[in-house]
């Protein structure tokens, strides 16, 4: 499970994407799992290799491990969570 802490407009990563909600997950996170459960607040996503990626953005460490790299996907939640 991979627990967002932030949705992302789209017109902030490309400007096809304006009126779209977009997430953001490591790639890395798909390269270890076929299957990847998002939760953002109450609400859950579920990613695969099924799933279209929109966009795909390399990004540099700040503590100098290198480069790493997040895929954005529109944010679709499958599931509302019921706290009892």
């Amino acid at each position: 499970m991979y627990k967002a802490r932030t949705l992302i407009p789209g017109h902030r990563v490309d400007p096809h994407y304006t009126g779209l909600v977009l997430i953001a997950i490591p790639k890395k996170l798909l390269q270890d799992n076929p299957s990847v459960t998002i939760l953002y607040k109450e609400q859950i996503m579920i990613v695969n290799v099924e799933n279209k990626i929109l966009y795909e953005q390399d990004f540099e460490d700040k503590y100098d491990n290198g480069k790493y790299t997040l895929v954005y996907y529109q944010f679709l939640p499958t599931e509302q969570l019921k706290l009892i």
